[in-house]
């Protein structure tokens, strides 16, 4: 169960990693902000795992700031 969370995390901090570059990519081609479709369709993942990877990055800056 431990590796399965584990490989999970992984899986989603790899795609935040590549959502956060292909934001600033975006932004300096284009000057605004790419929209979920966009984003996945660029990295060739689904809607739905962007947005969880997303909130999986936004869950993980919180715990990070409480621990500290």
């Amino acid at each position: 169960m431990t590796y399965l969370i584990h490989a999970t995390d992984n899986r989603y901090d790899d795609i935040l990693q590549k959502v956060i570059s292909y934001l600033h990519l975006h932004k300096q081609l284009n000057g605004d902000s790419p929209t979920i479709p966009e984003i996945a369709n660029y990295l060739g993942n689904s809607e739905e795992l962007i947005l969880e990877s997303l909130e999986y990055g936004e869950f993980y800056e919180l715990h990070s700031l409480t621990i500290h």
